[in-house]
């Protein structure tokens, strides 16, 4: 679960253009 909302925050992060740390820590 905490992979896949990692997955998805780093995605939004992407897309949205913001920083987000713990989203993009976990979606390497």
């Amino acid at each position: 679960m905490m992979t896949m909302a990692g997955r998805l925050a780093g995605r939004t992060a992407v897309i949205t253009g913001g920083g987000g740390g713990i989203g993009r820590a976990a979606a390497l």
